[in-house]
């Protein structure tokens, strides 16, 4: 049989800033993997769409794109910048074919003769 015990002003004071952080903690950690499984959503869509080569052709690019966003409830330019996305900001992909994206900024280094000074 455990006992009650009552909690002081002090210490619920400390009970209720610590569920405050944890539940700001965990919708973060939310925000965060919302945010991560967006851009590896984006750049799977840009990849699929690249590997269509459609760019040879601009006006059959263009019209499939506005079939595709018509279709999916997705805007042409959103379409547009994840094909970009993928062939100029996210090529580098880990072993499990994702982006080598993390919170904005390329994860690890970049290959030889790419970036400033190359």
């Amino acid at each position: 049989m455990s006992t009650a015990t009552t909690l002081t002003k002090r210490d619920y004071q400390t009970l209720l800033t610590d569920l405050r952080r944890i539940i700001a903690e965990g919708k973060e950690e939310a925000e965060r993997a919302a945010t991560q499984a967006l851009i590896e959503s984006y750049w799977a869509i840009g990849k699929r769409i690249h590997k269509e080569k459609l760019n040879a052709r601009a006006q059959y690019h263009n019209a499939i794109l506005t079939d595709l966003g018509a279709d999916l409830d997705i805007g042409v330019r959103t379409l547009q910048r994840t094909v970009i996305f993928y062939t100029h900001g996210a090529q580098g992909e880990d072993r499990q074919g994702h982006p080598g994206w993390r919170g904005g900024r390329r994860a690890g280094r970049r290959p030889a003769g790419r970036g400033p000074g190359a």
